[in-house]
């Protein structure tokens, strides 16, 4: 019975690990909507489209990976593969290297946090919610002199 008891903790992990993949989605997607308001560098839909492969083939590498390696190798490979492939193309998109580095520093983060939370499941509701708490508090700060309501020329 501890076969089946350590597949259903394998189980509970991976529906984890996919309803966190979310939060990578819209928090990435977040710091792209924030550079494009704040710069005069407009951002395509098919941009967005294209960032959010390499995020959403995380949890796929991760799987793959953990089957050979087990999951802290996985973790460390597919997050650095990700946080490469994600920060090398906000670097093309926005042309900016502190924007890129920016990126890859928020995700460093982001993956971390998910880390933590799939190690500690006991406190990952709790770590989530102020992880939350925190980031909308990133971006009411980051938008809080924005004129919303104002035109802006598209180049």
């Amino acid at each position: 019975d501890t076969a089946s008891k350590s597949g259903n903790c394998q189980i509970r992990s991976e529906l984890l690990q996919l309803k966190y993949g979310l939060l990578f989605l819209v928090v990435t997607f977040g710091f792209y909507f924030l550079s494009e308001i704040t710069t005069k560098r407009t951002v395509h839909p098919i941009q967005y489209l294209v960032l959010s492969a390499p995020l959403c083939l995380f949890f796929l590498l991760l799987l793959s990976m953990a089957e050979h390696f087990g999951f802290v190798p996985a973790y460390l490979a597919g997050s650095a593969i990700v946080i490469t492939m994600a920060s090398l193309y906000t670097l093309s998109v926005l042309g900016s290297k502190m924007k890129a580095l920016v990126s890859a520093l928020c995700l460093i983060g982001l993956y971390a946090v998910l880390f933590f939370m799939l190690k500690e499941q006991d406190y990952s509701l709790l770590f989530g919610s102020f992880t939350m708490v925190g980031l909308t508090a990133v971006f009411m700060w980051a938008t809080k002199d924005l004129s919303w309501m104002s035109k802006r020329s598209v180049d």
